[in-house]
């Protein structure tokens, strides 16, 4: 029997269930190593992002031969999902069945968007829900439909991402968890512009230091990943937020904006130049050091990786550097991660905050031929952070004379 974290409930465990797949996920990090088991009382019931994975596929068989068949799978979960009273168990297995219907390849049937239409005020309701165990299982869910489905979920992500948001505040740690899992799921797969003012709102009005921490993070994810062209039509009120995150008063809070801000200004230099004359010089001191010390490893870095894939031993694999000074490309918006690699294993593609300052991680030898190389990567990267350290340099000079910036 497991106990629900927030009623205290105690239910029995699911019996045995056939799988979708046909065999079980492994568990792995955002760098490809494998995890540990999890023991009983790891972060008081916290999830992470392998224990997505390793729950995106452990749902229940469905079959699926028809448009009517899809319609009648539907609507049944649609009844179950959106009428509270259900029992809480009922609507757990109704959001499992969610992901079989996409497994059982549920989406290549026209008549399934009309549905996902309609399933929206239900996820959105099943999100606040008091139950931790409904709410785990509709984040993991929306992250699966966010990584199978991309743009097709865009407006149901518009939706529910206030509430994926409210939940970071939680005092239980499962619900709290799985909503910034959730989100960061959302961020990876689904370029939607919409979202932005969403978070940006929510980051520059929040009372909560862990929703605007959480964000942060977030808007340090986004800038490294999304196309430049999703991003465009709000640079006003992110460069707004980013300046007032550097101003926070959680620590981590400010290091994530600095991070923000060089990969926003990897994509819109000239905002990002108004933004750094417009801070204080406290703020413009943080963020001139961050990129004398991340310039010159990474080039240290950039120069190595560039040798090996010369002489075609390059072992790393998709290399990630500090994302604060924004001089390698994140390659995670490149690939989803659904693409096996070698004994396929899946390998993760969601960064976390941390990941942006791990040394390149060791990969498998099979790389996808439909991918850049990484010794054209290593150049452009390259190219950027010298243009960089050319212009951190030339701030320092302007300082060093007493010219204002």
């Amino acid at each position: 029997k497991v106990e629900d974290e927030t009623d205290r409930a105690s239910v029995k465990s699911g019996g045995s269930k056939s799988r979708a797949s046909s065999a079980p996920p492994v568990r792995r990090s955002v760098l490809g190593a494998a995890l540990p088991p999890k023991s009983a009382g790891t972060s008081a019931g916290a999830v992470d992002e392998a224990s997505f994975f390793a729950s995106f596929e452990d749902v229940p068989k469905v079959n699926i031969y028809s448009a009517r068949e899809l319609d009648n799978t539907m609507n049944g979960i649609r009844e179950i999902i959106g009428n509270p009273n259900n029992d809480w168990d009922k609507r757990v297995e109704a959001l499992k069945k969610i992901r079989g219907v996409l497994i059982a390849g549920g989406s290549s049937y026209e008549e399934f968007y009309p549905h996902l239409r309609l399933l929206e005020p239900a996820i959105n309701s099943s999100i606040k829900d008091l139950r931790s165990q409904v709410v785990r299982e509709v984040c993991i869910t929306v992250a699966y439909m966010s990584q199978e489905l991309h743009h097709k979920v865009d407006h149901m992500c518009e939706m529910i991402l206030p509430s994926l948001i409210s939940l970071i505040q939680c005092t239980a740690k499962v619900m709290a968890s799985a909503g910034i899992v959730a989100i960061r799921f959302i961020i990876q797969n689904t370029h939607h512009h919409k979202l932005v003012p969403i978070i940006v709102r929510e980051l520059s009005t929040s009372k909560s230091k862990e929703i605007r921490k959480s964000l942060c993070e977030v808007l340090d994810q986004l800038v490294h990943t999304w196309p430049t062209h999703a991003m465009e039509k709000h640079t006003g009120i992110m460069s707004e937020a980013i300046k007032k995150a550097m101003a926070d008063a959680d620590s981590e809070a400010r290091a994530s904006a600095r991070k923000a801000y060089w990969g926003y200004c990897d994509h819109f230099k000239d905002e990002a130049d108004k933004l750094l004359n417009s801070l204080d010089p406290s703020y413009k001191k943080a963020l001139q050091g961050e990129a004398g010390m991340s310039n010159s490893s990474s080039s240290q870095s950039l120069q190595g990786s560039t040798i090996k894939s010369t002489v075609g031993s390059r072992s790393g694999g998709w290399s990630r550097s500090s994302s604060t000074a924004g001089s390698t490309e994140n390659l995670s918006g490149s690939f989803t991660s659904r693409l096996p690699l070698s004994g396929g294993v899946r390998r993760s593609a969601i960064p976390t905050p941390r990941s942006y300052d791990t040394p390149d991680s060791p990969a498998t030898p099979s790389t996808p031929t439909n991918f850049r190389s990484n010794s054209a990567i290593d150049l452009q990267a390259a190219r950027r952070a010298q243009a960089r350290e050319k212009y951190a340099n030339a701030q320092r000079l302007k300082i060093g004379s007493g010219a204002s910036l």
